[in-house]
């Protein structure tokens, strides 16, 4: 290279003889234009390097960018390839789980539909069973008051009273007719002998007062008949003979009169105890049909959830591929539309490496024209430059074979700007 610099001054001082021979025009070479040549070859050399060295970065990164691209679209087309039977296998799963579906809610419906039959069923018992009893209690409340009444009359008497009528040994009539309905009641002979042996028992109100009233026969109602229609068998008219035996006549009347009633009102109770044991038998068997339910319904919702989670990972699936698809079309249009690029982007890094091998040569040569042939003509820059070459080639300088210094120095698209602005080509 030292040797060129010194060629290169030298040759251009001849040139500077001939082109005065020839065209009678001066032009002089000093030692500034050396050191220019030397400092311009430095400076040129250094920021060609870095510009073929970002060069070649760039397509080499391109270049890179577009391989990756090629491997993800061949592993975008083989997740593709994986994803269509997967798909096609969920749909397939996810239309049994709805069939299963369809079949098991048909099932659960008809279960409903009769656990609703027997609900309506279970209510109607119900109102049936609150309706016999409250018609019961309706009847039963018409004698209870007077049973009311009758029981705490007879909480009034004490031993004193019960003796007032046990003093007479020839008791007036109304005293012995109450005294006979209390023997009928209490299943003794109606005599006063019995009476005055009943009413001698330390208990005796006591048994009158718990006295089963709902289960008195029909044969004692037969005969205590003669003395409750006997029209001075009333509380009123036996007080006038004794006040004790009113209370006691009290309590017949009010037995008689709950007996009566209880007649009619205990077939409604065998009904109502009917009805109950019916309701209990159906409530019983709503139980086990709401129990079936549940279970159906039970099994259902985890069907349903299945369902749900089945046809959401089809849905996930079938956009996963939507997705995939969408992206290997767009990577295998810009693969396609780059391969050209790519064998020109291969292209142009072995021509950057030829340049970036040839650049001391190249640099050398553009300096020494920026530095020496700008006063010559055309024709003598071009003699300058082919003699220069072939001084590089016997030196062994690295240079390329059609060096042009618009090859070298120029950027194609400012040339074009330059030519669009008028400048020669």
């Amino acid at each position: 290279v030292a040797e060129m610099c010194v060629n290169i001054h030298v040759s251009v001082k001849e040139m500077s003889l001939k082109y005065f021979e020839e065209l009678r025009r001066h032009y002089y070479t000093t030692p500034t234009s050396y050191l220019e040549l030397i400092n311009l070859c430095t400076s040129m050399i250094h920021e060609k390097r870095e510009e073929i060295g970002s060069t070649t970065d760039k397509l080499r990164s391109g270049l890179n960018k577009l391989v990756e691209t090629n491997g993800l679209v061949g592993k975008m087309q083989e997740e593709l390839t994986a994803l269509g039977p997967e798909l096609v296998e969920k749909v397939k799963g996810t239309e049994e789980l709805l069939e299963r579906l369809r079949e098991d809610q048909v099932v659960a419906d008809g279960v409903r539909s009769v656990v609703m039959e027997e609900e309506k069923l279970a209510q109607e018992q119900a109102r049936q069973c609150e309706e016999i009893a409250a018609e019961a209690e309706k009847d039963l409340a018409e004698a209870t008051p007077l049973m009311r009444g009758a029981v705490e009359a007879l909480e009034t008497l004490d031993k004193a009273d019960i003796a007032e009528i046990r003093v007479f040994n020839n008791p007036p009539e109304m005293v012995m007719t109450v005294m006979q309905a209390v023997c009928i009641l209490q299943h003794e002979k109606p005599d006063w002998a019995t009476s005055k042996q009943l009413l001698a028992d330390p208990l005796f109100l006591k048994s009158l007062v718990n006295y089963d009233k709902d289960n008195i026969s029909d044969g004692t109602m037969r005969k205590l008949k003669r003395y409750v229609d006997n029209p001075n068998f009333t509380p009123d008219n036996v007080a006038r003979t004794s006040v004790a035996c009113k209370s006691l006549c009290m309590w017949v009347l009010a037995i008689v009169k709950y007996a009566k009633i209880f007649k009619i009102v205990l077939p409604k109770r065998e009904r109502l105890a009917t009805a109950k044991a019916e309701l209990e038998e159906t409530e019983s068997k709503l139980a086990d049909k709401q129990v079936a339910l549940a279970e159906v319904q039970a099994k259902l919702d985890d069907l349903q959830l299945q369902y749900e989670s089945s046809l959401s990972e089809k849905e996930d699936l079938s956009r996963r591929i939507d997705e995939t698809t969408a992206r290997l079309g767009r990577a295998s249009k810009l693969t396609t539309a780059l391969s050209d690029e790519y064998v020109r982007w291969e292209q142009s890094i072995k021509e950057l490496g030829k340049s970036m091998a040839n650049l001391v040569g190249n640099i050398f040569i553009s300096a020494a024209c920026v530095a020496y042939s700008g006063a010559f003509t055309g024709a003598y820059r071009k003699a300058l430059v082919e003699q220069w070459l072939g001084q590089c080639q016997r030196l062994g300088v690295p240079v390329d074979e059609n060096f042009t210094l618009v090859g070298v120095l120029g950027e194609p698209v400012q040339v074009r700007e330059w030519n669009g602005n008028g400048l020669p080509k």
